[in-house]
């Protein structure tokens, strides 16, 4: 997500969602207006040198809107997990595609 576009969502989330904690930055959109946020609000972050990583779904009320993912960055990245087999089938599909062209890849596809 572009600068530009974190400055747009949050002043959006400002706006709409009254009252919005100021210390709550949107860094990811994940559609319907739900949000991954950094979470600087409380007590607890004040001694921290990261947010932590919080959803947000406007669908929900009160507190409730709020989810906690993980305590720091880090800790968010290392949920993430990577499918092995699916990164090695795109670079496949990559190299195939600079080699052959869409409509070889699209017949190697339909094989698999």
């Amino acid at each position: 997500m572009m600068l530009d576009q974190v400055k747009e969502d949050y002043q959006f989330l400002l706006d709409e969602f009254k009252p919005y904690p100021k210390k709550l930055i949107p860094i990811f959109d994940c559609l319907y207006e739900r949000y991954i946020c950094l979470d600087y609000r409380g007590k607890l972050n004040t001694t921290l040198k990261e947010p932590r990583i919080t959803y947000f779904n406007s669908e929900e009320e009160g507190n409730r809107r709020f989810v906690p993912i993980a305590d720091s960055y880090e800790a968010f990245l290392d949920m993430i997990e990577i499918d092995e087999k699916k990164v090695e089938s795109e670079k496949r599909a990559m190299k195939e595609r600079y080699l052959y062209g869409y409509q070889i890849l699209e017949m190697i596809r339909e094989e698999e």
